[in-house]
């Protein structure tokens, strides 16, 4: 049995016991995991530049390289995730305010440059990715149940006479006001 080397945590103070060829290698810093974890911290602004790209220059995107959650880089701060984008953004700006989005410029989730995020409301944000044909509409929304060749049909059919809102509802299996908002060009106004 190998003689035990009594130790002193580097973090909280307590004593424990190491094999002797751990301390050797310079690893018997910490009484536990926990410990030896937070004795080799690296400050989380290291640690987030070290996971993005910065190579293009300072105009260029800065892709977030680690990962990500719906496109958005995804940073670690305490156990707690943030977005990448946003905690670019307070490193060079302060903090966010609770009622502001960080909103891209550049429309690129990952891109982590503060040059290319700014402060908006979530309307503001809204109304960016709507102008920039960004939203998803039509046939590109998940949950679309048409398409625009039965949005075309229902409105040729309803203007024809050849079907009431009702049957056109129940032949598509849609709600009847899903249908006259279809028929009165309050939804899927782009299709003509």
């Amino acid at each position: 049995m190998r003689k035990m080397v009594e130790r002193t945590c580097e973090w909280c103070g307590n004593t424990f016991l190491a094999r002797p060829d751990i301390v050797q290698k310079g690893r018997a810093r910490g009484c536990s995991t926990r410990c030896a974890r937070m004795i080799n911290v690296i400050p989380a602004e290291e640690r987030f530049w070290d996971r993005v790209d910065c190579s293009g220059g300072p105009d260029a995107c800065w892709p977030w390289t680690a990962g990500t959650i719906k496109g958005y880089g995804t940073f670690y701060i305490n156990n707690k995730p943030q977005y990448a984008h946003r905690f670019s953004y307070e490193l060079i700006h302060g903090p966010i305010p609770d009622d502001l989005c960080a909103c891209h410029k550049c429309d690129n989730p990952p891109c982590c440059n503060p040059a290319h995020i700014f402060l908006g409301t979530l309307a503001d944000n809204i109304y960016d990715a709507a102008r920039k044909k960004r939203m998803a509409r039509g046939e590109r929304n998940s949950h679309s149940k048409l398409t625009k060749a039965d949005v075309r049909q229902i409105r040729a059919d309803y203007a024809a006479g050849l079907a009431s809102g009702k049957a056109l509802a129940k032949k598509y299996g849609m709600h009847d006001t899903t249908i006259y908002d279809v028929i009165n060009r309050k939804s899927w106004k782009h299709v003509v």
